[in-house]
């Protein structure tokens, strides 16, 4: 419908035009010329959209005078003619006006057209949505170095000028002005170019001054620092690790983190340096690092003596004391290998009672290697406090070599019982003939191997046959020194061949050989596809096409469609299964074909519908977030996936706002990655804000979005209805008596029963179904969980016992969630339990449940800072929801502080 808006102009005004009303003899009234151009205004038709010059009629019937007036001449003149909008500026709306005049009479009309943009971008059309596009990935006051874009939006290079260089560098290099000089502004200047095409854009800094400096020579003073501050301090280096190094004052030490370091330090330099006073777990820490250099070179002499202490009293060293960090002590145990909390390999020192401290992984390289040579032996060592960290305790640092670790001796009882309990063999897989080891690191000789599978490996260590399933050798043997004796034994795997299908439903730590298809690299590793599944296989560190000797697999080996034949073990890391080969062999002669792409969603990803590596295509908004400015997309629900930045990240970020479709693979949990370019991404809109989801797209989203435990103890909370976006759920069970449709689960005593559970999910009358297919267990297999309180008390007796930390199955009502995300449970008492887990990135694990849900969860308890956690959880079941919190009232702050463990994850009305 034309939109007009009519107005009258009386030429001749006041009392001679009302007159003029009266008929005369001389021509027509005013009502009549005012009708006369009534009609004629009528009879104009002027076109809501154009691309086109318009024909701005002159004159029309009754023969009026018509002339016209644009809102806007850059687009439509006053003669009709069209100026088409360039494709970044947009439609572009213009009001027209017609000044319809006969006699001395006039009205106006006015007409709203839409001048329509040149659907084609040119490169001045790049140039200038970059330029929109292009931020300042700073906020607020600088005080560090500018990470400055080299590249924009749709192709376009972007290069900076800084007006003044003394502060800002052109590269984005921060100096602050000294402390005292104030804060200074800078202009920016982003010139953006394409071609022959190019714009600028300007952005204004605040560099804040340098604060004020707190110089410090005691370590017991700077400890007492507030967290933020710049601060300085002059030592003596008493130890190294990657990243950084220890001072001292000759009674304490103090860390130093700055992984950028040009100095090239040794135990007894002098050094001088001044940073931001910050912590890492427990250990206080310069970082951020401002300045620093060495006052006077060392000899090698270390200031700071050792102090001898068991493995046990290490581990009981108060970690919130920072005086106990940096220390050296003298520490006696036998060097073990193990898994950290993390899933990682790594190396401990063990005492007798199987206590141990973990080094830390940012040892010096060529000093963990002197401690791995050592595994099995009783040592006796130096050791850096390092710092108690969440999940794996107690790190310890090692920065000495080989001569720097002393063989412990031992008795012969205890060589033979270290020898007999250790594995001699490895790894503990094996396809082919393995050599039976005649001596122990602790000097015992081993006599008398048999095996419990001859057929399989023969007591000589011959492969015999391979079995038809996997099955575990294990060999037993006599371990003698001296008259001592004891018996020792240690198993082998023989796997079959798997697919990864196959791996992926094995327990983490299970030994397999698996053979598949490579066909997507990463930074880590690769994918491999075989039996329908996918298994990403970790190659090391920074995996690379650099085929070097300290490098087993790299991608030099192989490229896409090689099949390849790994022996390995099974691991976790970011919820992603991943292989770790012992051997592998390649065969480049296969060229199989990429997976099959499917259609999927940002909810499917993070739901689990989609399986962690399938090549998926999914759609969604570029977001760019976090203190790392992430490449997010977000989904038709809300929901989000993070671009891993050791993918092409930057090229999605190159979209921020817009509407996008591309093949990613999901990767940790919440991340994918994208290996493609910029011409793998679609552009569906250059306007998120615009963009409407159609609902067959929202309705799959919320249909991935929903997440039932596969394996189901208790009866299922079925949602059927969903609040923004509107739509509703029904299901359906192929077995009702087992599952009713509403979710009301009746178990079956003496078996587990397969259920298909299907939902329909409808928007606005666009459906999609989705199959679950559950376990319903065995009535006689489901275990109750216990309640908070009992929790705890189970935790408290196994501290005791020194048997902590335990696996709970735990019950309680969701009764908040702290700031960073954790949430917490409480029993109807108040009894309070707080959750901890975090992603691969560090980032918390949110509970997927409200305030008020009564929720099932297993997880291990273990002690986070002097306050008992539910690590590492994992979501069962929700009970019920809306339940009344309990709210602690008369407890005073100073009773809270002073007994802070005791009222751990209650809640508190003060």
């Amino acid at each position: 419908m034309l939109k007009r808006l009519l107005t009258f102009v009386l030429v001749a005004v006041g009392a001679v035009s009302l007159a003029a009303c009266n008929p005369t003899d001389d021509g027509p009234t005013t009502q009549e010329l005012l009708e006369d151009i009534n009609e004629a205004v009528e009879a104009l038709v002027i076109p809501e959209t154009t691309s086109e010059d318009l024909v701005l009629p002159t004159t029309e019937v009754n023969d009026v005078e018509i002339t016209w007036e644009s809102s806007n001449t850059d687009y439509i003149a006053d003669d009709g003619s069209v100026t088409v909008p360039m494709y970044y500026e947009g439609d572009q709306d213009v009001t027209l006006t017609a000044y319809v005049s006969l006699g001395d009479q006039t009205l106006t009309e006015t007409f709203e057209v839409t001048v329509l943009a040149s659907d084609t971008m040119t490169d001045l059309d790049k140039v200038m949505l970059a330029k929109e596009a292009l931020l300042l990935p700073v906020t607020g006051i600088v005080s560090s170095d500018i990470t400055l874009p080299a590249t924009g939006a749709h192709g376009t290079a972007v290069t900076w000028a800084s007006d003044n260089t003394d502060v800002v560098a052109n590269d984005g290099t921060v100096t602050q002005p000294a402390a005292g000089e104030g804060n200074a502004s800078v202009t920016l200047t982003a010139t953006i170019t394409l071609n022959d095409e190019e714009t600028t854009k300007e952005f204004d800094v605040i560099v804040a001054e340098e604060a004020a400096t707190t110089a410090y020579t005691t370590v017991a003073n700077i400890v007492t620092e507030t967290l933020g501050n710049t601060v300085s301090f002059q030592g003596t280096v008493s130890g190294l690790f990657n990243g950084g190094y220890f001072l001292t004052d000759g009674t304490n030490a103090f860390g130093v983190y700055n992984p950028s370091s040009s100095l090239d330090l040794t135990i007894g330099d002098e050094v001088y340096v001044k940073g931001l006073y910050a912590k890492y777990n427990t250990l206080f820490q310069i970082s951020d690092v401002i300045e620093e250099n060495i006052v006077t070179a060392g000899d090698g002499t270390n200031d700071l003596a050792p102090i001898e202490k068991t493995v046990d009293e290490v581990l009981a060293l108060d970690s919130s004391d920072p005086l106990v960090h940096g220390m050296i002590y003298r520490v006696t145990g036998t060097i073990v290998e193990g898994q950290n909390a993390d899933g990682y390999d790594s190396i401990f020192i063990e005492d007798e009672d199987g206590d141990r401290l973990l080094f830390y992984y940012s040892s010096l390289s060529d000093s963990l290697d002197a401690v791995e040579s050592k595994i099995g032996v009783k040592v006796t060592i130096d050791l850096i406090y390092y710092t108690d960290h969440s999940r794996n305790g107690v790190l310890v640092a090692f920065d000495g070599d080989a001569s720097d670790i002393m063989d412990a001796p031992l008795t012969d009882a205890e060589a033979v019982a270290a020898d007999a309990d250790a594995n001699p063999v490895a790894p503990n897989v094996t396809l082919s003939d393995i050599t039976l080891p005649s001596t122990g690191n602790n000097g015992s000789t081993y006599t008398n191997w048999t095996s419990s599978n001859t057929a399989v490996i023969a007591d000589d260590g011959t492969f015999g046959t391979r079995p038809s399933e996997t099955v575990t050798v294990t060999f037993t043997g006599t371990a003698t020194k001296g008259t001592e004796t004891s018996t020792a034994t240690f198993d082998v795997v023989v796997p079959v061949n798997s697919t990864a299908a196959e791996v992926t439903a094995m327990e983490v730590g299970s030994y397999f050989e698996v053979t598949g298809t490579v066909y997507e690299e990463s930074y880590y590793g690769f994918y491999i596809t075989s039996g329908d599944g996918f298994l990403f296989v970790y190659a090391g560190s920074g995996f690379t096409d650099d085929d070097t000797a300290d490098e087993e697999l790299t991608a030099d080996d192989f490229e896409p469609g090689d099949e390849i034949t790994i022996l390995g073990y099974l691991g976790e890391y970011g919820g992603l299964l991943q292989a770790n080969p012992i051997e592998y062999t390649i065969d480049t002669t296969v060229d199989a074909a990429y997976p099959t792409v499917i259609d999927g969603t940002v909810e499917g990803i993070n739901s689990g519908a989609v399986a962690k590596g399938q090549p998926v295509t999914i759609t969604g908004e570029v977001v760019i977030e976090g203190d790392f400015d992430d490449a997010m997309i977000y989904s038709a629900t809300g929901d989000k996936v993070k671009v891993y930045y050791r993918s092409n990240a930057d090229d999605v970020a190159a979209f921020e706002g817009s509407i996008i479709t591309l093949t990613v693979i999901p990767y940790q949990d919440g991340e994918v990655l994208f290996n493609g370019v910029t011409a793998d991404i679609t552009e569906v809109n250059t306007d998120a804000s615009t963009y409407t989801y159609a609902d067959a797209d929202v309705a799959q989203a919320l249909a991935d979005s929903l997440e039932l435990p596969m394996y189901v103890t208790g009866d299922l909370d079925l949602p059927t209805t969903n609040t923004d976006p509107a739509a509703t759920m029904t299901w359906a069970s192929d077995n009702t008596a087992v599952i009713a449709n509403d979710g009301t689960v009746t178990l079956v005593d003496g078996s587990e029963t397969a259920v298909a559970l299907t939902v329909t999910v409808d928007v606005n009358g666009s459906t999609v179904t989705r199959t679950f297919n559950l376990t319903v267990a065995d009535a006689n297999d489901v275990e109750q969980p216990t309640t908070i309180a009992q929790a705890l008390t189970d935790y408290a007796a196994a501290v005791a016992a020194e048997t902590d930390p335990i696996e709970v199955f735990v019950v309680g009502v969701v009764s908040g969630f702290s700031v960073e995300g954790h949430a917490q449970i409480q029993d109807p008492d108040g009894t309070g339990l707080i959750l901890l887990k975090e992603d691969g990135s560090g980032d918390p694990v949110m509970l997927n449940a409200e305030i008020g849900d009564e929720v099932v969860l297993r997880g291990t308890l273990l002690d986070d800072y002097g306050t008992t956690v539910l690590s590492d959880w994992e979501y069962v079941d929700t009970l019920s929801t809306g339940n009344v919190i309990y709210i602690e009232t008369g407890v005073s702050s100073t009773q809270l502080v002073n007994n802070i463990t005791d009222y751990s994850g209650e809640t508190f009305i003060m």
